[in-house]
């Protein structure tokens, strides 16, 4: 559909609107919709699943543009638009060329990642020990029409609380390495731990390994993993049989991920993911179950927001009895509350990033720990987020303490 200089005016606006709060991730923050119009209108238009005929632009605006996407995470699923369109549509060749590479790419990662997640369902289903998988193939499985096109960088896994120590001794069995250990202390203030590959094998993902599919910062509802697990949907990825999340809990833990946790970093292929996942949704009954669920577990601000981005983004159409989100019930005040304390989070408020970061600890002993570990991490902790400090562990004790001051000051200096 052809757009008029006056409509895309319009629409860039409302998208500059949209991002003032909730930014777009880039150097700096929103980077993309500074772009030429033509060119962010072109995106735009794919994104609606359009045939825009590609622009005219110089080939360091092309590349501007390319290098913005890719931040995103949208080379793959825009060269697969663009190649199931119209010949108008294709961008100069040398742009084409890579994202038809990124694609590539992605497709050989996906089949890595499909025989990394094999060996570690195969393991886990040994010990008897039930494992969902979170995110990346596991919704380019269920929600994209070619796996390929949904890029990701790790593997999230999720486990029964219970059984998060044993699922860490698989996962070192097979050559994994925790990077730190955070379950024993953590346990109510986070919801996993990193594990990198084995170092034999360069081309399997980091594990992201969760007890908790996540924290519901500022808000002390808290969804069980049992409750999950009990709504989860059996997935095949590629030929491995495992578990995915219900799609409503999908989408809501989706909302909360981009709100919540990414509010001035996010990326458009989780906006992208978010329509992908609402038009999953059976008519009435799933979305009726959204409401609840969204109010119940406080992410319901969190849900209207990253469905209005997917409908500005992508072009998402509501089913008609759900439109209108003043028609939804109301949301608690804890969670207006929540919402208010991570938009003064991103402007490195160090008082409400404690607030929120001690939420779900309720007694004074689990709060005392928590406190003295975030001063005082462990050894292997400090020298793998602080490689500067080329192993000396003092140093990167004061290069975190120093971070922290330097925030505090630029914040008191705001006021």
């Amino acid at each position: 559909m052809h757009q008029t200089q006056s409509s895309l005016k319009i629409q860039i606006d409302q998208l500059k609107k949209l991002h003032t709060d909730f930014k777009l991730c880039g150097e700096p923050c929103n980077a993309l919709l500074d772009v030429p119009h033509a060119l962010l209108g072109y995106v735009t238009a794919l994104l609606h699943d359009e045939q825009p005929t590609a622009p005219m632009a110089t080939p360091d605006a092309w590349e501007n543009l390319i290098s913005q996407l890719n931040m995103h995470f949208l080379l793959p699923l825009l060269y697969w638009k663009i190649k199931h369109a119209s010949k108008r549509t294709r961008p100069p060749a040398t742009v084409f060329d890579k994202l038809r590479y990124a694609f590539m790419f992605n497709v050989h990662r996906l089949m890595k990642a499909e025989s990394q997640l094999q060996e570690i369902v195969n393991a886990f289903s040994r010990e008897k020990v039930r494992l969902m998988v979170l995110k990346g193939p596991a919704l380019a499985w269920m929600a994209y029409p070619e796996p390929a096109i949904r890029q990701f960088s790790d593997l999230d896994l999720l486990v029964r609380p219970e059984q998060f120590v044993q699922a860490r001794a698989i996962l070192a069995e097979l050559g994994y390495k925790c990077i730190v250990n955070r379950f024993d202390i953590f346990q109510d203030s986070l919801c996993n731990e990193e594990l990198a590959p084995p170092s034999d094998r360069r081309a399997y993902l980091g594990i992201d390994l969760h007890w908790i599919a996540h924290v519901f910062y500022g808000n002390r509802r808290r969804v069980e993993t049992e409750t999950l697990f009990r709504n989860a949907r059996s997935i095949h990825i590629g030929k491995v049989k495992t578990e995915m999340m219900h799609p409503v809990d999908a989408l809501i833990y989706a909302s909360h991920h981009i709100i919540m946790n990414h509010c001035n970093e996010i990326r458009l292929n989780w906006i992208y993911e978010i329509a992908q996942l609402a038009r999953m949704l059976e008519v009435p009954s799933d979305w009726f179950e959204l409401q609840q669920k969204s109010i119940a577990w406080g992410a319901s601000l969190a849900v209207e927001k990253a469905l209005k981005m997917a409908q500005i983004w992508t072009g998402l159409a509501l089913p008609e009895q759900f439109a209108d989100f003043t028609r939804w019930p109301s949301s608690h005040i804890a969670e207006t509350t929540a919402m208010a304390d991570t938009l003064q989070r991103q402007y490195e408020n160090p008082v409400v990033a404690a607030k929120l970061y001690f939420t779900n600890v309720t007694d004074a002993v689990s709060l005392l720990k928590v406190f003295v570990k975030l001063i005082f991490p462990t050894q292997e902790y400090m020298l793998h987020y602080y490689p500067n400090a080329n192993g000396r562990y003092l140093l990167a004790y004061f290069r975190r303490w120093g971070l922290w001051a330097v925030n505090g000051m630029r914040w008191l200096l705001k006021r």
